[in-house]
């Protein structure tokens, strides 16, 4: 995000920028607990899909309309059981958002994101000490 916020405002994109921006980043994810070496602001550099097509985000969508559909899914949605099996056989046939659409997942809103984050929070307690 921040990188194609930076090229949005016109600001070059340099190997520099990239490899202290990633190290801050990096920093502020892991904070006192890890202390990377100075190596580590070249991570960036060998992972495409940082730098490829909004790459990344397509694990955040992915994961939001899966977890939609099986939360219907194991509620005893039928409809949606064979919308899902329907969008599984149409395979690469449209463009995801359609298929997706199809199958009972309207990405063009943000109902699936939010519904996903309302499941991950429910989780949380579960993984407190």
């Amino acid at each position: 995000r921040d990188i194609h916020a930076m090229a949005e405002a016109g600001e070059p994109l340099t190997a520099d920028s990239l490899s202290s921006h990633y190290y801050a980043l990096n920093a502020k994810y892991y904070g006192d607990v890890v202390i990377a070496p100075e190596a580590t602001r070249y991570e960036w550099s060998r992972i495409p899909h940082f730098y490829y097509n909004f790459y990344v985000y397509k694990y955040a969508t992915s994961f939001a309309a899966s977890q939609y559909i099986a939360r219907q899914i194991f509620e005893g949605n039928t409809e949606i059981r064979d919308r899902f099996l329907e969008f599984l056989r149409s395979g690469g046939s449209s463009e995801p958002l359609v298929t997706l659409a199809r199958a009972g997942v309207d990405l063009s809103t943000p109902q699936p994101i939010t519904d996903a984050l309302k499941g991950m929070e429910a989780m949380l307690p579960l993984f407190q000490p």
